[in-house]
């Protein structure tokens, strides 16, 4: 079978065989022949015509043979060119066994021409001076994307679970490991982060979610994953002072202020070599979604980048215009769950959850609370909220810690409830944890609870 001519984006040839094996197959009540293809795949009108009604006759599972199918086209096209095409189908279909092949051969004609308008629209797009070409680009992947996704094979059940059960034998032996928080009562909780994931941690202002993404980080490449991290909010130096605080163990504000021994030098230098080993990339220019997904594309191809942390995801922008508010954050809340998907990394995305108080008190965010958009929700794969109760008596602080709350208080620590809020592979609940704010770092309560100190 070839294709119109010398021109490889058309093939009537394959669009009459193609139909003529659907209107075969369905004359045997073989619905599913129908959605080897799409609409869009036929060149010629009236193979498209043609198809729409094999379409709308399989939704009705209308009984199919040349007479019904000829009688419907009639109806469809007063000027009978359907069912001309649909007679001419009818004897095409005769090697309806073939019906995959033609297919194949269809599809490629039809990803053809969509190339060569791609191609024609990115052409017009480069020469004005007017197109915003990091836009272009992501709009140019996008359709690209679509092509490559746009059917996927349908699998039995068999393969579906031969496949779970290698990937478990994988995690058994260590061969596929969820990232890890670094604090133990949270992973325990979550069994980790895994590729194809989207975590949004979320919190109010000034309850520590930066630090905690940090921690992620550090712990991460501490494992040997190369981890990307995309700063909204803070400037390079911010960062280096919760690093310095948290490894060489000096008070946040004895950095911040600088009033440093030269014993405090010395713990610098040495936590500067021990940073310096750890695979971890930060951007702090990139702005728009569009822009990130491009910048960690490149560290995808060289192998760079097994995890993303993005702090935080209402700061991200994008080339798009939206009128309002939630659709902005929606679409950028879509693109960091489809990023997860075609990198086949985890992300963790920090968001700021509303302040909310009851009767003067804080309390524990709920998913409601995501700020500007309930697609968040929707998309994030896992959702962990960030608490800082005001006394023991908060509904957030298990009894077993109640004891612990004052003590931690005096000590200059902070007691943060995990409220793991959604978990589309586990379970929900709160979590205690601790905060040392001098040292921008979380301990697990379990240190504390066993005596270990701090």
């Amino acid at each position: 079978m070839t294709t119109q001519g010398n021109n490889p984006m058309i093939s009537q040839e394959a669009e009459k065989s193609v139909l003529g094996c659907i209107v075969r197959r369905a004359e045997r009540g073989e619905w599913n022949a129908v959605h080897a293809v799409s609409e869009d795949d036929f060149f010629v009108p009236e193979h498209r015509k043609l198809y729409k009604l094999l379409l709308s006759m399989s939704e009705k599972k209308q009984p199919v043979d040349l007479v019904t199918l000829t009688d419907e086209a009639e109806k469809a096209d007063a000027g009978g060119l359907i069912a001309a095409a649909a007679v001419e189908a009818a004897r095409n279909g005769l090697y309806y066994t073939n019906l995959e092949q033609y297919a194949l051969i269809l599809r490629e004609a039809s990803n053809r021409r969509k190339l060569d308008r791609l191609a024609e629209e990115i052409a017009k797009g480069a020469r004005d001076p007017s197109e915003d070409i990091a836009l272009l680009i992501d709009r140019s992947r996008g359709i690209l994307r679509d092509m490559v996704h746009a059917r996927g094979e349908w699998t039995n059940i068999s393969s579906v679970l031969i496949d779970t059960y290698q990937e478990l034998e994988k995690r058994q032996t260590g061969e596929i490991v969820g990232i890890k928080s670094g604090v133990a009562d949270v992973d325990r909780a979550t069994g980790g982060f895994f590729p194809g994931e989207l975590v949004v941690v979320g919190a109010r202002p000034s309850v520590g979610k930066s630090a905690f993404g940090l921690q992620i980080a550090v712990d991460a490449a501490s494992h040997g994953k190369a981890v990307c991290f995309a700063s909204c909010e803070m400037a390079p130096s911010q960062f280096g002072l919760r690093m310095f605080a948290n490894t060489a163990k000096i008070d946040g504000m004895k950095l911040r202020n600088a009033k440093l021994e030269p014993d405090d030098w010395t713990k610098i230098s040495d936590a500067m070599q021990e940073y310096a080993e750890l695979p971890i990339a930060f951007t702090f220019g990139t702005k728009t979604v569009e822009d990130l997904r491009n910048d960690v594309q490149k560290k995808i191809d060289l192998k760079e980048c097994d995890l993303l942390v993005i702090d935080y995801l209402q700061l991200l922008t994008t080339r798009r215009r939206f009128e309002a508010e939630h659709e902005r954050v929606g679409y950028i809340s879509h693109a960091l769950k489809q990023m997860t998907i075609d990198f086949n990394i985890p992300v963790v995305a920090l968001a700021q959850a509303r302040r909310q108080n009851n009767n003067g008190r804080a309390r524990c965010p709920v998913l409601d609370d995501l700020r500007a958009s309930g697609d968040i929700e929707q998309d994030a794969d896992t959702v962990i909220f960030l608490h800082r109760p005001d006394d023991a008596g908060d509904s957030s602080v298990p009894e077993r810690d109640k004891r612990y709350f004052e003590e931690l208080e005096d000590n200059g620590l902070q007691y943060i409830a995990f409220s793991v809020a959604k978990q589309r592979q586990g379970q929900t609940g709160i979590i205690g944890a601790v905060f040392d704010p001098s040292h921008m770092k979380y301990i697990s309560m379990e240190r504390i609870r066993g005596g270990e100190k701090a």
